[in-house]
């Protein structure tokens, strides 16, 4: 069975900044928690006698690596070996599928399929290799519920009584175009020409 060595490299540290949004995974432990259940902020492991941590290693992605781990602190508490084996994955952290990002609303209104660096952790208990925290691209959430055709409509037919406006979640200005009567008609064409080009934002994200 052929393997392909995959040889995983990190080449900029992507954790730079992301203490600042995300809460620092802390070890919490008690006399009954069996060692081999303490998070990994709670232990020390290696794989190939180097940390996890760093961000380069030799082994085939995805396949099985086993983590020789040991309780950091030896003063925790905890019960049974205090130095065991875990099973890991050939996997950086930041690969995983389950990663936990913090969002924004910072979206390009302009651009359809527009991105943003978002800071990011793995769940505590995640058997991964590199940092644990980081910073990656993630694409904007463009709908939230809403879409572009509803509020081109809205704004379109109904823009006079600041329908358009309201479905985006927005008070303010409907209210005005409601006793204006869109304007006369002229915000009803403005806001459905500017919602036809991805130009309004919802109270929460673009659209």
């Amino acid at each position: 069975m052929w393997l392909a060595v995959f040889i995983l490299c990190l080449c900029i540290d992507m954790s730079i900044g992301v203490q600042d949004e995300l809460p620092l995974q802390h070890c919490i432990a008690t006399a009954t928690t069996a060692c081999t259940d303490l998070d990994f902020s709670c232990l020390k492991c290696t794989y190939n006698n180097y940390a996890i941590d760093q961000p380069v290693h030799d082994c085939s992605y995805l396949q099985p690596i086993p983590f020789q781990c040991t309780v950091a602190d030896d003063a925790l508490p905890c019960q049974g070996p205090r130095t065991f084996e875990i099973q890991g994955t050939c996997q950086m952290c930041y690969q995983r599928s389950d990663t936990i990002c913090t969002n924004t609303t910072d979206c390009n209104v302009h651009l359809y399929d527009s991105n943003y660096l978002s800071n990011c952790t793995v769940p505590s208990k995640a058997a991964c290799l590199g940092t644990r925290r980081f910073r990656m691209q993630r694409e904007c959430n463009w709908s939230s519920g809403k879409t572009w055709a509803a509020s081109s409509l809205f704004s379109l037919f109904l823009g006079g009584f600041g329908a358009g406006r309201y479905y985006l979640g927005q008070v303010g200005l409907p209210i005005v175009k409601f006793f204006t009567f869109g304007g006369i008609g002229v915000w009803a064409v403005v806001d459905a020409v500017l919602a036809g080009v991805y130009s309004i934002q919802t109270t929460y994200v673009c659209i």
